[in-house]
């Protein structure tokens, strides 16, 4: 499927009726879609209201939604496009960032909404030299990172609630 936008077509509704899709979905797999620019291709109010994990595989064009009932990301195949809109998902736990061959920063802001973030795994960021030095989640327990050779140093605001380095 190397040529699918959207999860969805462009219409909004169906013989009158508004279309709900995904009520009931609750982990979502999105492996090597080079053309996937967004779940929808129009948002709606509220979609995938029962999302809580989300996967994303090689696919470097997509942008993310506001998805306020995830828990978990796992990104593989990172870009900064991709990680720019990661900010609109403020409320999820656990983030899964890794094979950001090319990135030696991490996109300004992209940490600043992740209040509730308690687990963060940075794997395979060769050329990253560090962490944005902005605000961290006060919830933050766990911190991994794995093939960063290049990384320089961590924001002291990381520190302050860390049981696990």
């Amino acid at each position: 499927m190397k040529n699918l936008k959207y999860l969805d077509d462009d219409d909004e509704s169906h013989d009158g009726m508004e279309v709900r899709i995904f009520l009931s979905l609750e982990f979502l797999i999105l492996r090597k879609l080079p053309n996937l620019e967004g779940l929808l291709n129009v948002e709606r109010g509220e979609v995938f209201p029962c999302l809580s994990r989300l996967e994303i595989l090689f696919c470097p064009k997509l942008r993310l939604p506001c998805l306020p009932f995830l828990k978990v990301l796992s990104v593989q195949g990172c870009n900064n496009e991709l990680l720019s809109s990661i900010y609109r998902l403020c409320g999820f736990t656990n983030l899964i960032l890794s094979g950001g061959e090319g990135l030696t920063f991490f996109p300004e802001g992209m940490f600043k909404h992740l209040t509730c973030l308690q687990s963060l795994l940075v794997h395979h960021f060769p050329k990253l030299k560090e962490l944005p030095n902005e605000p961290f989640s006060l919830d933050l327990e766990d911190l991994s990172i794995l093939g960063c050779g290049e990384l320089e140093s961590l924001p002291e605001q990381i520190w302050e609630g860390l049981q696990s380095l």
